[in-house]
């Protein structure tokens, strides 16, 4: 039951997500044509792809692997009036369906960018299925930008009290605060950004060409003066679905449910190193000072 209710909420977050939809919905509008065959990956209750069977006379199938979700989208396409709107309870990494497909849409973006396995499984359908000629999104990139916010400044000093006013007799807690804020500005964290402004220019980490790179694995890094006023860097996401239409969690475009987010600066860092592993699906964070970069030169 919790499993279900969990599934529920995020379904309900993704649906209540405007911003979202609406640019997915503008993007099929201009990609999907009266005879195109389009199908939908972790189509979930399938919102995208009764997008899509509304453009087009040809089939579209909904891929889902969770069987819940999939019957909730088997439902709604039986009702919906769209008879050209087919829900597969299966994985897009099997052969599900025996069309050949000409589009190949996917909302899998994680929400960093690429932890729910997007640029594997897009490569993955089109080598199984060649005749894919258009991936939305087509690009996906992932940026790092230095930025200050005095709110997240409140929220590591909320999270730090909690362990320093649980100390007592000598069971001191200040004596690993630069451990516990050490390990806090190691993880990505998500809210959403109200205060933040841009404290040094964006930097790409990493893009890709969705359908067409294989891999999502990827190392890079940012360098942050010491004398800039940023005490975090902000991670954020571009999706071209199509064309000019953009899907991003920047904190200064429209809010998303992916909301926004950000790894705290620790005092002197100066460069901020990020790799991904899909592996693990794990991203791993290191702050480097003006130290260990002179030992590593």
């Amino acid at each position: 039951m919790s499993h279900l209710l969990f599934e529920m909420k995020h379904h309900a977050a993704m649906l209540a997500d405007k911003t979202r939809l609406d640019a997915y919905q503008r993007a099929l509008q201009k990609a999907v044509g009266p005879e195109d065959c389009v199908v939908d990956i972790g189509t979930g209750t399938g919102i995208l792809a009764s997008y899509a069977a509304k453009r087009t006379k040809n089939a579209v199938y909904g891929i889902e692997y969770f069987s819940t979700a999939a019957a909730i989208g088997q439902k709604l396409a039986q009702d919906s009036g769209y008879s050209n709107l087919i829900i597969v309870n299966n994985s897009s990494y099997n052969r599900p369906i025996e069309a050949a497909p000409d589009i190949l849409v996917t909302e899998t973006i994680g929400p960093i960018a690429p932890e729910e396995n997007i640029v594997e499984l897009c490569y993955e359908f089109c080598r199984r299925y060649p005749s894919v000629k258009t991936v939305i999104p087509s690009t996906l990139q992932l940026f790092a930008q230095p930025i200050y916010s005095r709110q997240l400044d409140g929220i590591t000093d909320n999270l730090l009290g909690a362990f320093l006013s649980a100390s007592h007799d000598s069971y001191d807690f200040n004596g690993v605060k630069e451990l516990l804020l050490s390990e806090f500005c190691r993880e990505p964290q998500f809210t959403v950004l109200d205060d933040a402004h841009t404290a040094g220019e964006s930097s790409l980490l990493v893009e890709y060409q969705l359908g067409v790179d294989k891999i999502s694995d990827f190392k890079s890094s940012l360098f942050i003066p010491t004398a800039s006023e940023a005490n975090a860097v902000h991670l954020y996401f571009y999706a071209t679905l199509f064309s000019e239409i953009i899907l991003t969690n920047k904190f200064s475009a429209a809010p998303t449910h992916w909301r926004h987010c950000y790894v705290k600066r620790p005092p002197g860092a100066e460069q901020l190193d990020v790799s991904y592993s899909n592996k693990n699906k794990k991203f791993h964070i290191k702050w480097r000072d003006k130290h260990e970069l002179a030992r590593l030169d």
